[in-house]
């Protein structure tokens, strides 16, 4: 496996580890009640971890894996910043705008005239 923090960088050996998460509540005995205490909810798993560093959210199957995976994270970057771009240049557009509230005016008459 390929780890991928900062102090590895490196293709590195890895340890399986138990994980359980308990989500929700836990319920108390109550001194004269019938209720027993209990998790409500619980999830577990296996977890891999970098034997190196001991974390597991820089893993990778191998460099290249993380690599593409790099590449589409800043794919998905120029993606959003182009869809932020796109959208400042259509709403700074005093045409646009006048057209959209003209648009917005003209479907609250018609409601207004189809309730009546």
């Amino acid at each position: 496996m390929y780890c991928s923090h900062p102090s590895c960088q490196k293709d590195v050996n890895i340890n399986s580890v138990a994980d359980t998460k308990i989500h929700g509540a836990v319920t108390y005995d109550f001194l004269d009640s019938d209720i027993n205490p209990s998790v409500v909810s619980s999830s577990s798993g296996i977890v891999n971890i970098c034997k190196s560093c001991g974390e597991s959210d820089y893993l990778f199957v191998n460099k290249e894996a993380y690599e593409e995976s790099l590449r589409l994270e800043k794919l998905e970057k120029e993606s959003r910043e182009f869809e932020k771009k796109r959208w400042r240049l259509i709403s700074d557009n005093p045409i646009y705008l006048l057209g959209f509230g003209f648009f917005i005016s003209l479907v609250y008459m018609i409601a207004a005239f189809v309730e009546h």
